[in-house]
């Protein structure tokens, strides 16, 4: 205590002002604060100290350099260095006056001043580098000083001076040390040389002597008495002045030292740990060589000098002989570094090492021997054979009985690092030696270890115990003493077999341990237990499970003996790994599978029983209650998440649990759950509900299988169970009397777990039982449930009104309502109904509740998710999204397919979040308010005009909706004027506000509003020549970027608008440039700006925007670029794969990506019109402009179906312009009408096409424009003015309103192909004069005119006939050509365009009766085409070779076959197949001469690379189908046996440099699997499957997406490898199936060129010779048979068991692949008339798909001859069934719909199909019965009809499908002659 009572023993109150003031003092440079503290210090500042220092001086200089951190200017750093500088030199002279505050100063107020006058002064010197020099000078200076006063004489007159220098020498040593890194090495090195040359052996003996002197000689004591009294209070104060404490600081000054030279050293670890962990050491540099030589001798110096006791050592107590420990184990880690960089000899190292570990004193103490065990690791990554000395001493070690488990722990991490430069037997010695010590006796222990067999087999010393070290175990005391070695032991080997990173290692430990086990209930088990706990981390799943086995296994028996120390090891190790074992652990699911079995399996009875004794209940609770402490461990506490379960085993566990504890009595009142109420709750947040969602079985059926519910329990507990549940049914009367068992405990269950997870915080997971199928309808059990929920929402609500909780507060109230507004939007009705009811009793109870983000944001979120699913109807018709999700605020939906419920949870959801958030708004305004305008804000990226967010909207309207709260005036207002009073300008208002305030935040952040004007011009120059350089460079450049640019150029034009010209030009090009729609739409938001606040700029702007509209037109790009367009499916590579909507979504954004940017302009240009057009002629000619240059390039522009909305746009904004100057009476409008009109009619020049896509929006969209035009144009007054040669515009009227009634017919048709909507039927019929007129205008036109209305054909005959050449670039007007033409005018068509590839090739047909100028342009069209798309038609190519009398044919093959090998290899193939007639190769076809001339002519030309090729080709073909040859003797064999061959068989084929499969050209064989082959049923053949591994390179569709969206056109490629399996058939013609597959692939062609979303799967086959072929089994198939055979009920059945309950994701969307698909076969079914199909020719794929395979009858022959299939197609009950159960849901009304728009698309494209099958009529399949095959195919376009006819036509042919009299007879008809089952 000092004078006024204060303590000193702390900081003082008046040391703490004074540090505040000198912080706050040498942070401010203007303030004369720090002169005046320094001017304190006199002493110092007057360079004197005659006087000594007074307390209140060295308070100020110790605040001044406690204070250096806070220095920020150079000016106070410099004058504070010279300052401490001083004090730090005349610390050495330095007297103090008598204080307490000098007395309390420890250990020295000269060591505590120099420390922290030297640490001040480095620290300084490391923030400011102009002050390096002068900090080493005023270093060096000290040093030098010092050095020369400890180096002079010491005797008793200088005892003064000598003390007060090692005093002072000890503080800066001190500060020295921790701030080496100022220093570089080179520094360090000359110090520590000064310093070690004064301060040694000598130097100690000298000072000892001195301090001797004073204490034994009485006159000194008296003289001295200062001094005396001074080292009284070190004594007490237990420090150690004298040559010991000068010692260990030169010794940590030597480690420090050692540890600058270290890079990167971490100074979270010591230095033998950073030089152990393998720290990478660059080639040192001479200086540090020399450092560490100097700190070598140091050390090897300080090891001899303590191990041999040098004199000037202090031993006498226990502190000492520590504290001369720790400066040898300094000096040991410095030999650890000096080793490790190659400086010290590692045979003097492993000398050292042994000399060490020898030394009992020292391995007894630990600090001591942990060093020493890693500087031996250090020595072992030197010279490996040093492991094995560490590895010897380990059991000398770990028996130790001074040594902890954690010391035993490190050193054991040590050896085994050593260990893994060594020999795995060495560890398993190792392990052997440890485990034997674990004896009882010590005789035992010690012969164990000294002669092990292991170690001796290792090639180990040997070494017992007794020789070294005075062997412990004969000290024994105490069995305390016994046990602690036994977990030295233990925790030894578990280190080693954990770190040793082998599981065999730590599988070999555990086993061993386990054989240990006596299962008596000793300590050493208890220490196993917990050694295997460590240990089971780290083996195999399989191992740990074996633990865990173990683990029960000695539970069970320590329970029974009531063994409950056993019982508390096993639970303590069953905590351990729950605490170590995260959810991602590996392990964790196998040790929460097992702690859940545990718990289930507990009370187990053999036989079922009703009732059973209490006594036994309440034991099996006890049971029970033992794992409920490692389970909690196990899973999530809060406020981390709770845990998810995907896993159905792990979902089973828990819900049996819990059925398990409430069977045996656990219930909210009872003990067990009282006791462990904590433990239940973290079990019961992460249980999921005790139903699924996904469960097929309603609860009731699942109830009475579950075993669990089946036992039973006692009177007792059913009774308490059925009061509880009565409380909680308290608002309803049920009767539980009667209610059964399994149901009573299930409720009892849910009571119970829901109460405890509502207890933690969540009260939204009971509301998912509604997800049941029991729990869906109305009925006992759901109102049971409902009960429930009330009571869990009644408790929540109660705790969060208490708030005791933290989980019951603020946010976090407000997270469980977001969770019950999710479900309010759930797929399942029920959830979504008991949802509502939840959330509007918490709002309405906590209103608080929805004013948190959490909950508001989600609500409004919602309400934009929830509407852009219903808006899914109209923009992707048959393909609706079932998840949506927020990225923004981590939402995630999960919505039905059906729209119905879509619309109507919406509607639910916007009326109840009205009411909500009217609620909250009454009660907290202005919060409310503040977060409605905070989401709009979050809104804060670049949205388009047209952009819809429901949650915005409806957040604005809130916002300024009038509340009673903070409007009370405003409320009492009624309507004024008929308008609602309303916030909505002040809400408004401090919204923009808000933004604007924003807005000048990145306003003052931005450089560019620094500098000058013309700076800032510079500056946007600079940003778009960097942009120009980009865009040219093909680079991506992004919203950001673009927007930056704008924003900048924006802000130049708000300061500079008088110069902004070339600014401006720039400002619209750039976008141009770019040429997006989200550029142009960016660049349109600012120009639109940019008209608003700078009206004289907006001329300028417009002119650039009509250059660079022009400059789009000439360049071809947006709508003008035609690479995008459709390619007809005529003249499309054909493929045999399946559909692929994604690619087909690819290609539709890409070609909606590029017409966007020009609707976009179209869209602004037309409102500008409207809004300008009486202000300025000027204007009004710029876009006079735009419409002529915009017109006249649609001739050139794309016919992409997508582009029509565009060009209509175009056409409208036009017709705009044009009542502008009608008005006027402009002679100009003459000429835009005129060019309005053939513009318009350039569209009709093409053939029609249906919408493209499922977007029905934009498809209505355009049907409203084109009205728009249509009534436009109708009331536009013509007045023809006659010019010679040009047809007037009253004709162009007339044909162009005919043409846009047309194309509004069919638009409507294929709307509402259904009719659901009453329209009138198109009368629309074109005259003679219509067709000569379109003829006029372009010849294309009439052309189309006629293709499109069907009529007067001949007239467009007669047309070409007289002019043929205007339509010579027309391949569509070919066959009007050639129809009736004659021989002078055949000679046009050597100047005719190139027709398709099938048209190509049917003009060979002699049917066509071709001549030589037909074949010479049949030829060169056919080559005009790549020979990857007539590959396809080499079916048909083959076969007119029966007609190719003049050889063009055989002339086409042998040069395609140069080009193409694979497509040779097919044509030989082909050839082979057709060569005979009959399947045994005994009939030769009659133009088999010819057949095989073309295939000896083209072997012959082959090269030699292309004859090894067709070789290796042809041989490992013939390799594999000669198996069906080597099978024939195995005909009548079993199956096991054919198997057996065919393996044989298949183990002899060499797979050879790029073989192929022949129904795979496309991909390479690169492997057999050769254990695949199966043999099939056959009669007489042996046809078998085969697997064969396939590369192929494909289109990565997953590439197309950067990371910020950006789509590029073409997907990269990618090589893939994947299984494909193949038929070998034999004895079974394939060239029908090749044929059918053939129309099939083209059908999938014409439904992709017209976005339909229809699904085929062409899969491949290829006839390869007379009755043999190779067909692609179709993957992760399964036939209809043999889901009957497997004895599934039926189809919807199967659906539900493989895809999940009707309401799931997975179901609905297989659902829906499975409409697709039906849609798709069946209309193909009754076009080509496919036949026999049975359920065995039917298949379902892993996705829902149906397809169709074995087309062996179809067109005109059917099964026996008799046509029992006489439905259209086949549409059974079960098919029904799967669309849901009738033909007026959602389901099946697309199917219908997807049927019309099918045969619809199908119809424009009859042709094709007919052309692919007659070249094949002559070829002798059995299909086809001469003309009247072709004629009846062609009737079924039924082509003379309308669309709305055809549209009709095919609904009446699917309600004579639906579920057919007929194909039941036909399927029954199999059942009893085949056994398929239906």
């Amino acid at each position: 205590m000092d004078d006024f009572g204060i303590s000193r023993t702390g900081v003082s109150i008046r040391a703490k002002a004074l540090l505040k003031l000198a912080q706050y003092a040498v942070n401010d440079e203007s303030s004369s604060d720090l002169n005046r503290l320094t001017d304190v210090v006199k002493d110092i500042s007057n360079d004197s100290n005659s006087f000594p220092m007074r307390a209140q001086e060295y308070e100020v200089l110790i605040s001044l350099a406690q204070s250096a951190n806070y220095v920020t200017s150079e000016k106070n750093a410099s004058n504070l260095v010279s300052f401490f500088s001083k004090a730090l030199t005349q610390s050495l002279n330095q007297e103090f006056a008598t204080s307490p505050i000098f007395r309390e100063s420890h250990p020295s107020p000269w060591t505590s001043l120099t420390k922290e006058v030297t640490s001040a002064i480095l620290n300084l010197g490391g923030r400011f580098i102009s002050m390096k020099s002068q900090i080493h000078n005023t270093v060096a200076d000290y040093l030098d000083l010092v050095l020369l006063k400890l180096s002079g004489t010491m005797n008793i007159e200088s005892i003064n001076e000598s003390f007060i220098s090692v005093l002072s020498f000890e503080g800066f040593l001190s500060a020295f040390s921790s701030h080496l890194n100022f220093f570089s090495v080179s520094y360090i090195g000359k110090a520590f040389d000064k310093i070690a040359n004064v301060i040694n052996e000598p130097f100690f003996l000298k000072f000892e002597e001195l301090l001797s002197s004073l204490c034994d000689d009485s006159d000194a004591r008296h003289n001295y008495s200062k001094w005396v009294n001074i080292l009284k209070r070190f004594e007490s104060a237990n420090y150690a002045f004298g040559a010991m404490s000068l010692s260990a600081k030169l010794s940590s000054l030597a480690k420090s030292s050692a540890c600058a030279i270290i890079p990167g050293f971490d100074a979270s670890m010591g230095l033998v740990d950073n030089v152990f962990r393998g720290v990478a050491l660059y080639e040192l540099d001479d200086e540090a060589r020399h450092l560490l030589e100097l700190l070598k001798i140091y050390a090897i110096q300080q090891v001899k000098s303590l191990d041999e006791g040098a004199s000037y050592l202090d031993l006498s107590s226990l502190s000492m002989i520590e504290f001369a420990f720790s400066m040898k184990a300094d000096a040991i880690e410095i030999l650890s570094l000096c080793a490790y960089c190659g400086r010290y000899e590692i045979a003097s190292g492993k000398e050292l090492l042994e000399i060490l570990l020898q030394q009992e004193s020292g391995m007894n103490n630990a600090a001591n021997a942990l060093v020493t065990f890693k500087f031996g690791g250090v020595l072992c990554k030197k010279d490996s054979a040093i492991g094995s000395i560490l590895v010897r001493y380990l059991p000398l070690y770990v028996v130790n009985l001074s040594i902890s488990s954690e010391q035993v722990k490190i050193v054991s991490k040590c050896v085994v690092e050593s260990m893994k430069s060594l020999s795995q037997d060495l560890v398993v010695s190792t392990i052997y030696t440890l485990v034997n010590i674990l004896a009882p006796r010590d005789e035992e222990l010690n012969a164990s270890v000294a002669t092990n067999s292991h170690i001796a087999q290792a090639g180990m010393e040997t070494l017992s115990i007794s020789e070294s070290w005075n062997s412990p175990f004969s000290q024994y005391r105490s069995e305390e003493d016994q046990l602690r070695v036994w977990n030295n032991i233990i925790t030894s080997i578990a280190t080693i077999s954990t770190h040793y990173e082998d599981y065999q290692i730590a599988t070999l430990a555990s086993n061993i341990l386990c054989q240990k086990l006596n299962f008596s209930g000793s300590s050493l088990d208890g220490s196993i237990i917990l050694g295997l706990s460590k240990i089971a981390l780290h083996v195999t799943e399989k191992e740990f499970k074996a633990i865990l086995k173990i683990y029960v296994n000695i539970f069970s028996r320590a329970y029974k003996l009531s063994d409950t120390k056993t019982i508390e090891y096993v639970s303590k190790a069953r905590i351990y790994l729950s605490r170590c074992l995260s959810p991602d652990h590996e392990l964790f699911d196998a040790y929460l599978m097992d702690l859940l079995y545990n718990i289930v399996s507990k009370g187990e009875v053999q036989e079922l029983e009703h009732h059973r004794p209490h006594v036994e209940i309440s034991a099996t609770a006890e049971e029970i209650s033992y794992f409920l402490s490692p389970l909690a461990e196990l899973l999530p506490e809060f406020p981390a998440a709770p845990l998810e379960i995907n896993n159905d085993e792990i979902f089973r566990l828990f819900r049996n649990a819990w059925f398990n504890m409430v069977v045996h009595g656990y219930a909210n009142n009872s003990q067990y759950t009282i006791k462990y109420k904590t433990e239940l709750q973290i079990i019961a947040r992460s249980t999921p509900p005790l139903v699924s969602e996904s469960s097929l079985n309603k609860m009731e059926s699942e109830l009475e299988l579950n075993t669990v519910l089946r036992r039973g329990s006692s009177h007792r507990n059913v009774d308490n169970q059925k009061d509880i549940i009565n409380s909680t049914f308290v608002s309803t009367s049920f009767d539980f009397r009667l209610i059964q068992y399994p149901k009573l405990i299930f409720f009892a269950s849910a009571v119970l777990l829901e109460s405890l997870r509502s207890s933690t915080g969540n009260c939204s997971k009971v509301i998912l039982y509604f997800g049941d199928p029991g729990f869906k309808t109305a009925g006992d059990s759901s109102k049971y449930m409902a009960s429930i929920v009330n009571d869990v929402i009644r408790e929540y609500i109660s705790n969060v009104i208490k708030g005791d909780k933290e989980s019951f507060v603020g946010v976090n109230v407000a997270l469980q309502l977001k969770e019950i507004l999710i479900l309010c939007c759930h797929r399942v009705r029920a959830i979504q109904e008991i949802a509502f009811i939840c959330a509007d009793r918490l709002i309405k109870t906590i209103p608080s509740s929805l004013c948190k983000p959490e909950s508001l944001f989600t609500l409004l979120e919602l309400l934009s998710m929830v509407w852009t699913s219903c808006m899914d109807a109209e923009t992707d018709e048959y393909e609706p999204r079932a998840i949506f999700t927020s990225k923004k605020f981590g939402i995630t939906l999960e919505l039905s397919d059906s729209y119905d419920n879509r619309q109507k949870t919406l509607d639910k959801l916007l009326v109840s979040a009205e009411s909500w958030v009217e609620l909250v708004l009454g009660k907290m305004n202005f919060d409310m308010k503040g977060l409605l305008q905070t989401y709009l804000a979050k809104m804060d990226e670049y949205r388009s005009l047209d952009d819809v967010s429901l949650g915005s909207s409806f957040a604005l309207k809130m916002g300024g909706s009038v509340s009673f709260s903070g409007d009370r005036s405003l409320a009492t207002l009624k309507q004024l004027g008929g308008v609602r009073t309303d916030t909505t300008s002040g809400f408004f208002s401090q919204y923009l506000w808000r933004n604007e305030l924003a807005a000048v935040r990145k306003e003052a952040n931005s450089a560019l509003f620094s500098g000058s004007l013309f700076q800032e011009s510079e500056v946007i120059k600079d940003m778009v020549n960097l942009l120009k350089e980009r865009i040219n460079n093909n680079v991506h450049t992004s919203n950001s970027e673009l927007g930056n640019f704008l924003f900048q150029s924006a802000c130049y034009l708000n300061r500079a608008e008088k110069d902004a010209g070339k600014i401006v030009r720039d400002f619209v090009k750039i976008p141009f440039l770019i040429f997006t729609e989200s550029s142009i739409n960016m660049g349109i938001s600012f120009w639109l700006w940019l008209f608003s606040e700078f009206p004289s700029l907006k001329s300028i702007v417009v002119s650039e925007i009509a250059l660079q509209w022009e400059f789009t037109v000439e360049q071809s790009i947006g709508l003008y670029s035609k690479s995008y367009d459709v390619v007809k499916a005529a003249y499309s590579r054909m493929e045999y794969a399946p559909s692929n909507k994604a690619q087909i979504d690819h290609e539709s954004r890409i070609a909606i990506k590029t017409f966007e940017p020009h609707m976009s302009l179209i869209k602004m240009l037309s409102s500008q019109v409207q809004s300008t057009h009486h202000e300025s002629q000027h204007m009004l000619r710029i876009y006079l402009r735009i419409c002529l240059v915009g017109l006249e390039g649609l001739g050139n522009a794309s016919h992409h179906p997508l582009a029509s909305p565009v060009r209509f746009e175009l056409i409208k904004f036009s017709l705009d312009v044009l009542k502008i100057y009608l008005s006027f009476g402009s002679l100009v409008s003459y000429r835009l009408m005129d060019l309005i009109f053939t513009s318009a009619l350039v569209w009709f020049a093409y053939d029609s096409s249906w919408p493209f896509g499922g977007n029905k929006l934009k498809h209505k969209s355009e049907v409203t424009l084109l009205n728009e035009i249509y009534d436009t144009v109708s009331k536009l007054n013509v007045q023809d003015k006659l010019i010679p040669g040009k047809l007037g515009l009253v004709q162009k009227k007339r044909l162009l309103l005919l043409l846009l009634s047309s194309e509004l017919s069919n638009m409507a048709v294929w709307l509402d192909p259904l009719q659901r909507k009453p329209r009138k039927t198109s009368g629309n019929n074109i005259s003679v004069d219509d067709i000569n007129n379109a003829w006029i205008i372009n010849p294309a036109l009439a052309v189309f005119l006629v293709r499109r209305f069907n009529q007067n054909e001949s007239v467009i005959k007669s047309l070409i006939h007289k002019d043929p050449l205007k339509v010579a670039n027309i391949p569509e007007a070919l066959s009007y050509f050639l129809d009736g033409c004659s021989p002078s005018n055949k000679k046009y068509l050597l100047f005719w365009q190139s027709t398709s590839p099938i048209e190509s090739i049917n003009l060979f047909l002699p049917s066509n009766s071709p001549d030589s100028v037909t074949f010479q342009y049949a030829m060169r069209s056919l080559e005009s085409h790549n020979v990857n798309t007539t590959f396809f038609y080499v079916p048909q190519i083959v076969q007119l070779l029966r007609y190719d009398y003049s050889g063009y044919i055989e002339r086409y093959i042998l040069e395609t076959a140069k080009i193409s090998q694979l497509f040779s290899h097919q044509i030989i193939w082909n050839i082979l197949a057709n060569s005979y007639k009959d399947e045994d190769s005994t009939i030769p076809d009659p133009m088999k001469p010819k057949l095989d001339h073309v295939v000896e002519k083209m072997i012959s030309s082959f090269d030699q690379a292309e004859r090894d090729f067709y070789e290796r080709e042809f041989n490992f073909f013939e390799e594999v189908t000669s198996i069906s040859g080597k099978l024939k003797p195995y005909i009548k064999k079993t199956k096991a046996e054919k198997k057996a061959k065919i393996d044989e068989e298949m183990a002899k084929i060499k797979v050879d440099v790029g073989v192929y499969l022949p129904s795979n050209p496309d991909g390479v064989v690169i492997d057999i699997d050769r254990k695949s082959g199966k043999p099939l049923q056959s009669h007489a053949k042996a046809p078998f499957l085969a697997n064969f591994k396939i590369r192929k390179v494909v289109k990565d569709l997953n590439s197309i997406n950067d990371e910020e969206g950006h789509e590029d056109e073409e997907p990269a490629s990618t090589t893939v490898e994947k299984w494909q399996g193949a038929i070998f058939k034999v004895g079974d013609d394939c060239r029908q199936d090749v044929l059918a597959l053939q129309i099939i692939a083209i059908f999938r062609s014409i439904f992709n060129s017209n976005g339909l979303d229809l699904y085929v799967f062409p899969y491949r086959v290829t006839a390869t010779a007379p009755g043999c072929g190779v067909i692609d089994v179709l993957p992760n198939s399964i036939s209809r048979d043999m889901l009957g055979r497997e004895a599934v009920n039926g189809l919807y059945e199967y659906f539900t068991t493989k895809h999940g309950s009707e309401d799931s994701i997975r179901f609905q969307k297989a659902r829906n692949n499975f409409v697709k698909s039906l849609a798709a076969y069946s209309v193909i079914s009754y076009l080509i008339q496919f036949k026999d199909r049975h359920n065995g020719n039917i298949m379902y794929d892993d996705d829902g798909h149906i397809l169709h395979i074995d087309f062996g009858f179809c067109f005109d022959i059917v099964p026996g001859g008799v046509k029992f299939e006489a439905a259209p197609f086949k549409l059974t009950h079960e098919m029904i069934a799967v669309m849901g159960g009738n033909t007026s849901t959602q389901a099946y009304r697309w199917f219908e719909e997807l049927c019309i728009k099918a045969f619809l698309a199908s119809r424009p494209h009859a042709e094709v199909i007919i052309q692919s099958v007659l070249p094949m009529k002559d070829s002798g399949l059995p299909c086809f019965k001469g003309e009247a095959t072709i004629r009846k195919l062609r009737s079924r376009f039924v082509l003379e009809k309308s669309q709305q006819e055809a549209a009709n036509h095919f609904r009446g042919l699917i309600k004579k499908s639906v579920d057919s009299y007929y194909t039941k007879g036909y399927d029954e008809f199999q059942r009893l002659t085949n056994g398929i089952p239906y």
